[in-house]
């Protein structure tokens, strides 16, 4: 206590002596910013509006809307998938939260659906499910949205066929036409995939237009004569793409090569029934990684981008899917293995294609644990 100026006395508060500490309700409002808080109090009235089942709902939104973000980028842009709109994605989280869902994150099934019965598409779901998959790791009502697979397309070279050897000499030839530098049979297989103008660009660093003309037509001159026998379907190929029919899924092939040596390769070994879809490297203006081949596809097949798979042995296909909002599977008979796919964050088959019909079916079968 101390003797204040007009000579009463006060603590080291400022408070006259005796007035009660705790000030009055009245003057502790009246100090606090008006605005200081608004944010909190319309939390609070939302909240009292709101059962907590309703918020929960809410939060599951905004789960779902932050996972498509990160996978898909602004779902706003031209290349988006097809997603769901706002209330439809709203609605069906808050029916998967009231058959007993688990947070977002959990790795745990939704007990409470009833099982469907088996059919072609789902056979062997119960062994098959969660396992060696990254698509475990996303709860069941939100994979649901995207791995309801209609839809397999597949890239040619070094996918469904070994055309390397052929290649490799049509390269040579046309290098050998145009005086140009040499390329090695391993330098000639790393850019195997790629639109032949880019192969001259990549093998020799020139940039000159005319000179990768003239490459691409001699290398189609002899193309034209070895590239049909000299290509190899993998024998793995033909029982796949039989299961998938039989599965009920469409078909595609999307290749850089051109669709007539392609449909030539087909013939020859009997498979051109087996594919619904062919889009070759004149079917057009831009190559992989632009996705407008994929986008041709589906637009043929009518297959929306999250309902189709598209399995190549390139990063330019894995561009390419990703540009289209498409699942990839890597293959390995390419240049890139089964842990270069891994360390790239995508999802392969570990040994062979044949192994394709396995992912697929485990995609099925999460689908329609979801829908129930």
């Amino acid at each position: 206590m101390f003797e204040s100026i007009a000579g009463n006395r006060v603590d080291s508060e400022g408070r006259l002596r005796g007035q009660s500490k705790a000030p009055a309700k009245g003057a502790e409002r009246s100090r606090r910013p008006a605005t200081r808080h608004l944010a909190l109090s319309r939390a609070r009235r939302r909240s009292r509006s709101f059962p907590a089942s309703h918020r929960r709902a809410r939060a599951y939104g905004h789960a779902y809307r932050g996972r498509v973000a990160a996978s898909f980028g602004n779902s706003s842009s031209a290349s988006s998938p097809d997603l769901p709109g706002r209330r439809t994605a709203l609605r069906i989280l808050w029916d998967a939260t009231r058959r007993g869902a688990t947070r977002t994150g959990s790795t745990r099934p939704i007990a409470s659906i009833p099982a469907r019965r088996a059919d072609r598409s789902t056979r062997g779901c119960a062994s098959q499910r969660h396992a060696g998959s990254s698509i475990a790791h996303e709860p069941i009502f939100l994979r649901s949205f995207f791995m309801s697979v209609r839809a397999v397309i597949f890239d040619f070279d070094l996918t469904l066929a070994d055309s390397s050897a052929a290649i490799v000499a049509c390269t040579e030839y046309a290098l050998h036409q145009l005086d140009a530098a040499g390329a090695t049979p391993v330098q000639i297989a790393a850019v195997i995939g790629l639109p032949l103008h880019e192969m001259f660009r990549s093998l020799t660093g020139e940039t000159e237009p005319a000179r990768a003309d003239a490459f691409a037509r001699h290398f189609v001159v002899r193309a034209d004569e070895i590239m049909v026998r000299g290509t190899r379907i993998y024998p793995e190929v033909p029982p796949l793409l039989a299961r998938l029919r039989e599965q009920g899924l469409a078909v595609a092939i999307v290749s850089s090569k051109f669709r007539y040596r392609i449909e030539a390769i087909l013939a020859l070994n009997q498979l051109q029934s087996l594919v619904d879809v062919l889009i070759g490297g004149e079917d057009v203006q831009r190559h992989k990684p632009d996705p407008e081949g994929l986008v041709l596809a589906l637009a043929r097949l009518g297959v929306p981008a999250r309902s189709a798979i598209y399995v190549g042995d390139h990063a330019v296909d894995a561009q390419a899917a990703e540009r289209a909002g498409v699942a990839f599977v890597g293959a390995v008979s390419g240049m890139t293995s089964f842990d270069g796919w891994a360390r790239a964050g995508r999802q392969a088959v570990a040994n062979h294609i044949g192994e394709l019909d396995a992912i697929v079916q485990r995609m099925q079968c999460d689908s329609s644990a979801a829908s129930g």
